[in-house]
């Protein structure tokens, strides 16, 4: 009994450890945005991301205050998707994009200043 109870506490707090451990603000990662071109005043970006990655990801914009933007799945055989932002809407702000694996485990998280 009591090596079942020292088990859970240790496992307990294991797990309270690694959901308190905060994440860098800039991961690097195999994904890029780079400002492809504009329409209209507004910044169109392009998720480009290397040779060697294969596999899917979820790819999340998020504003500076954590709102999320937009969530996409990008697949290996998908083309590499483009965003346009609304500079009346969001001004001179910082994005974050962050790379999801499949499993939900962090890739990357980048900001981008519009």
């Amino acid at each position: 009994m009591k090596k079942i109870l020292f088990f859970s506490v240790l496992l307990f707090s294991g797990m309270h450890v690694f959901a308190l451990s905060p994440i860098p603000a800039d991961k690097a990662g195999p994904f890029e945005m780079i400002q492809t071109g504009s329409w209209h005043q507004f910044p169109i970006y392009e998720c480009r991301k290397s040779s060697g990655t294969a596999g899917s990801f979820w790819l999340i914009i998020k504003d500076k205050y954590g709102n999320q933007l937009h969530e996409e799945r990008i697949s290996q055989v998908s083309a590499s998707p483009r965003f346009m932002f609304n500079m009346e809407e969001l001004g001179t702000a910082v994005v974050v994009y962050e790379v999801y694996s499949d499993y939900g485990v962090l890739i990357q998280r980048s900001k981008l200043s519009l």
